[in-house]
């Protein structure tokens, strides 16, 4: 059975006001990693960038102004992420803390592709065996 796992890394903890800047997601069969993805995003300039959650995240906010666009970001990962879910149907998001990632995910989604396009992607629930 595939997994998909997803983790995001975030310019704050709430996905009303902050954005994702970094989304990596791995499939897996069973124990065995089949693929994986890892992209990068400035955020849009209406988001609020927390200084403290650059520090845990390890960049500046010189670093997100070097990434491309949340559209590009969209495009790249829909592209990786399609072929699973026509093979596995709608996806599962799995992941360390898949409750918090989930709504960030969710609200790039709307932000690029407007409100129904995570949910003909993504399941609304999650697994978090270690939350």
């Amino acid at each position: 059975m595939l997994q998909f796992w997803l983790d995001t890394e975030t310019t704050g903890l709430d996905a009303r006001v902050n954005s994702l800047w970094q989304l990596g997601a791995a499939v897996f069969n069973k124990d065995k990693l089949i693929d994986s993805f890892e992209g990068t995003m400035n955020p849009p300039a209406n988001c609020v960038i927390e200084d403290r959650a650059l520090e845990v995240g390890g960049i500046t906010r010189a670093d997100l102004a070097t990434f491309g666009t949340q559209d590009e970001l969209y495009e790249k990962f829909l592209m990786w992420v399609l072929p699973y879910r026509n093979k596995m149907g709608k996806l599962t998001i799995a992941g360390w803390n898949a409750d918090f990632d989930k709504p960030f995910v969710e609200a790039f989604f709307n932000r690029v592709a407007g409100g129904s396009s995570f949910s003909q992607v993504f399941y609304h629930y999650t697994i978090s065996p270690y939350a």
